[in-house]
Formats: C-alpha cells, structure tokens, sequence
C-alpha cells in the first residue's frame, strides 16, 4: 500500500521593515501573518499556504533584501477580528536566519 504525503511548497512574504521587522519573529518564536491586504491575488495564493510550507521572509525598501526563512507551523484559518470573513491568517515560526543578518 502506497502513503501519500503533502508536497511542500516555498513562499515568499514581504514585510516592510518600518512596520513589521522579522527579527520580531524570532523574538517571539512565532506570528499571525495576514499581509495580503485587500488584494485579490495575495487572498488566493495565501489561501495555499499549508501547516509545513517554507517561507522566505523578505523585507521591502530600503533593504530590498532576503531577510530570513520560516515555516508554517498552523494551516490558514479566518481572522477572529474580522467580521467579513475575507481575512485569513497564517502562524508562522522562525527557522533560521540568513548570512549577514
């Protein structure tokens, strides 16, 4: 009998240091993520992200720069805090820091 198991997939968020930096993930040892805003496209592809998935933590102008990688460490699930129900949110927990940072 042949087990399947979930493929996992590599993700890229990017935060803008001013108002998110990634150091606060490692900080705390894990985060609510929620960045996609009202964009259509970032709802679809963050709906994607599984428990185990790899992320890539990218910080916007002015660094411009691979920051840190972290993963998935809850399946998405809807932001108690809004009552539309559009905003889905992931928990993500620190994995290592990149060279130099």
């Amino acid at each position: 009998m042949a087990t399947t198991t979930a493929q996992r997939h590599h993700w890229i968020f990017s935060a803008d240091p001013h108002h998110y930096h990634w150091d606060t993930l490692f900080v705390k040892g894990k985060e609510m993520w929620h960045g996609a805003g009202a964009k259509p496209d970032a709802i679809r592809a963050l709906k994607q992200v599984r428990k185990g998935d790899r992320v890539l933590c990218y910080h916007s102008a002015p660094e411009r720069s691979l920051y840190s990688i972290a993963e998935v460490t809850r399946d998405p699930y809807p932001d108690p805090h809004d009552r539309t129900e559009k905003t889905w949110l992931r928990t993500c927990g620190p994995s290592k820091s990149c060279p130099g940072k």
